[in-house]
């Protein structure tokens, strides 16, 4: 959900939020939107609007649908349940719809009573995702035995396990050995995670395993799922496959626990009506409103003091005549918006 708008409706406040599915309420090949009307506790019992929804990127209008009239009650949802297929977002316009791989979505709404809306907010909704990748190496390859397994397991910086994922063959003597790939959950406040396998061939050239994306109502039980190359075919090939007998996988993970950093980034105050529809009239300057840290996210000084304490996170080694000592490269990147005077933008 987006963070909560709060809009004057005659001296009311009322109560509005976006619903966003990622993989949709109703069929997971969509994406789904709502806008919600919360429960206030004033305010009318029904609004009449017109509202619109609307996906941009960097400033720009990507894809929009029809603007939709209707009358909202109290804790009332209306959208589209199929607003765009998943696969147009994440694979056929990836590069144009998610820049900075960030999926912007704006609603605007307009009373159909001809009166105004006082304002126009910007809000912000920042899942945190952990990026990791590892390498793992299956020594020898050719002799292992059909249902052996060989496992490997994914830590946190404070040694817990998280996941463990097991390796093993499947089929066999009339068929084909399927390669296959048990995954198994230890942390219960992990939400989402997807997989990118790889093979680096005997010319160190990757050779594309597949990905996989597992939600958190697959997270109770084991989950199993085949690599595109069998072991057949591997041995077939081994020349181009293996490296000393070494199958050399290499993969790239990323999950979610849940941690949202939301807030409203500014309100522009002006008006929006059936007549400027979403054009905005500026009567005040924006300004920037406090951004509030939900759930357990991690602090900042608490990421200092784990990359402190856990030398294996470091890449930068510093050698003198009586110690070496291990150091992490930190980068901090300032927003030019704050540094450089407007009239030097333009």
């Amino acid at each position: 959900m987006s963070p909560e708008c709060v809009i004057d409706m005659e001296g009311i406040d009322t109560k509005w939020k976006l619903c966003i599915y990622p993989r949709g309420d109703r069929d997971e090949n969509f994406l789904s939107v709502y806008l919600h009307r919360k429960q206030d506790v004033g305010g009318p019992d029904t609004i009449d609007l017109t509202y619109k929804l609307e996906m941009c990127s960097q400033g720009s209008i990507v894809y929009q649908r029809d603007a939709c009239v209707h009358k909202f009650e109290k804790n009332d949802f209306w959208g589209y349940p199929k607003f765009i297929e998943r696969e147009v977002v994440f694979n056929i316009r990836r590069s144009e719809i998610l820049q900075l791989d960030t999926l912007s979505i704006r609603c605007t709404m307009w009373r159909n009573d001809g009166k105004d809306i006082m304002g126009q907010f910007y809000a912000l909704s920042d899942i945190q995702v952990t990026r990791r990748s590892f390498a793992w190496d299956i020594i020898d390859f050719s002799h292992l035995q059909v249902n052996k397994k060989h496992s490997v397991s994914i830590n946190s910086m404070s040694k817990v396990v998280l996941i463990t994922l097991d390796l093993f063959f499947s089929g066999g003597q009339y068929s084909e050995e399927t390669i296959n790939i048990t995954v198994c959950f230890s942390d219960p406040t992990i939400e989402f995670l997807t997989f990118n396998y790889f093979l680096m061939d005997a010319e160190g050239q990757r050779v594309d395993c597949g990905k996989q994306e597992i939600l958190s109502d697959q997270f109770k039980k084991e989950t199993t799922f085949a690599l595109p190359l069998s072991k057949t075919k591997i041995m077939q090939n081994k020349e181009q496959y293996l490296v000393k007998d070494a199958l050399l996988l290499r993969c790239e993970y990323s999950f979610s626990t849940g941690d949202i950093l939301e807030g409203i980034e500014r309100i522009d105050f002006g008006n929006v009506s059936s007549k400027t529809q979403n054009v905005i009239i500026e009567k005040q300057t924006a300004f920037n409103t406090e951004r509030k840290l939900i759930k357990h996210s991690i602090s900042l000084s608490e990421d200092f003091k784990k990359l402190y304490e856990n030398p294996s996170l470091s890449d930068v080694e510093l050698r003198t005549k009586t110690k070496n000592s291990m150091y992490t490269r930190l980068f901090f990147v300032p927003d030019l918006r704050y540094l450089i005077p407007k009239s030097a933008m333009t």
